[in-house]
């Protein structure tokens, strides 16, 4: 997991082949006037979902085995839990099509709020969107890039 400020991104497109030209995407893009949605950037390598949500009260943690996932969150806050999935309990089996299994598990949790991302490589637990105090609304995108 890496978390860091926006202005930081394109230091960490060493980590895919497929970063730069995402982070270039996202470097490019204004939100304010975009329906919520998900946008291509290069087919089913990468794409960004925009999403207006509400933060949860409670979650099964998820993880995802293919893609690559970054949250940015442009308006609003949420806890952002991750795992190193010590002591997990599977609760649904992986779904390869949707590229997403549930498990339960205990964790740390982050504030993510606007100015900064949290990247999650394939393979780690995560818990996005929580609430902090309680359930508030947000807007955040989240780009779902192809491993190696």
């Amino acid at each position: 997991m890496v978390i860091d400020k926006i202005e930081n991104l394109e230091k960490y497109a060493c980590l895919n082949d497929k970063f730069k030209k995402v982070f270039e995407f996202i470097k490019n893009q204004t939100y304010e006037n975009k329906s919520p949605g998900k946008y291509e950037i290069d087919g089913k390598n990468s794409y960004l979902s925009l999403n207006i949500m509400q933060t949860r009260e409670s979650a099964d943690w998820e993880i995802h085995h293919k893609y690559w996932d970054i949250h940015i969150v442009l308006k609003g806050q949420e806890n952002f839990g991750w795992s190193s999935g010590e002591g997990f309990s599977e609760e649904t089996v992986y779904d390869p099509e949707k590229d997403i299994a549930f498990y339960s598990s205990d964790g740390e949790y982050v504030t993510l709020t606007p100015g900064y991302f949290i990247m999650i490589a394939p393979g780690e637990m995560h818990k996005p969107a929580m609430m902090l105090e309680q359930v508030s609304s947000i807007t955040k995108i989240v780009i779902k890039v192809l491993g190696k």
